[in-house]
């Protein structure tokens, strides 16, 4: 797992507090993280799947957590993938 680089999807909408925390969450994963934050108002398909979850992180196309992100929890459940 010390090797493994999690590439990350954030999706996120604006004015949207809980993305901003989110974020911050996100730097405090000690696992070699990289995250691309996906505007979700961008895409129809995007907004209709996502408006009432957002924040959601991905891995994968697997959700890894959704709504209050924390790093704890996220950190734990990309451990389990490996």
């Amino acid at each position: 797992m010390a090797n493994a680089n999690f590439n990350l999807k954030l999706y996120t909408q604006p004015n949207c507090q809980l993305c901003e925390d989110a974020k911050i969450q996100l730097g405090f994963v000690e696992l070699p993280i990289t995250y691309e934050e996906i505007n979700i108002t961008d895409d129809d398909d995007l907004l209709m799947d996502y408006q009432l979850r957002v924040p959601v992180l991905t891995y994968q196309d697997k959700v890894i957590q959704e709504g209050h992100i924390d790093f704890v929890t996220v950190t734990e459940n990309l451990d389990s993938l490996s």
